[in-house]
């Protein structure tokens, strides 16, 4: 099993462009597009990462990540904003947040990258190419969403 990459983005055409980006670089990745759908897809397939936008529909970013956070979510997440100030930055930090990203400065080599940092894929390797149960989670219960 091929770890996956959920993306949570309410702009159709963002998402698509992340997806497809994601997917010509090896990655396996499936999409949300609204808070229920996210919690459905994380209860299906836990995600090695999530990339969510800070203005997700329904309650942001925030109202979202502080759902993962009672149901103790332990995938790394990426947040994508319009702009990422000191205050927006320490808030999501504190959900344990790994960073934020300009989506106008997206720069898709150096996203990749950060990915596969972040899901701890070994520099080299192609995500096609990792083991079916290293560090996948494999045997482990899935929490409840």
């Amino acid at each position: 099993m091929r770890p996956v990459v959920l993306i949570a983005e309410g702009e159709t055409l963002f998402r698509q462009v992340i997806t497809l980006e994601l997917q010509d670089r090896g990655l396996t990745v499936i999409e949300a597009v609204d808070h229920k759908e996210v919690m459905e897809r994380i209860r299906m397939d836990l995600p090695a990462l999530m990339i969510l936008d800070v203005d997700f529909p329904g309650s942001g970013a925030v109202g979202l990540l502080e759902r993962l956070q009672r149901k103790k979510h332990a995938f790394p997440i990426i947040v994508l904003a319009e702009s990422c100030d000191a205050k927006t930055m320490k808030k999501l930090l504190a959900f344990g947040v790994k960073e934020c990203v300009v989506k106008s400065e997206v720069e898709w080599e150096a996203l990749v990258k950060k990915i596969l940092k972040y899901m701890e894929i070994p520099k080299g390797r192609a995500p096609h190419q990792s083991p079916a149960c290293a560090g996948s989670g494999a045997g482990q219960a899935l929490p409840s969403y």
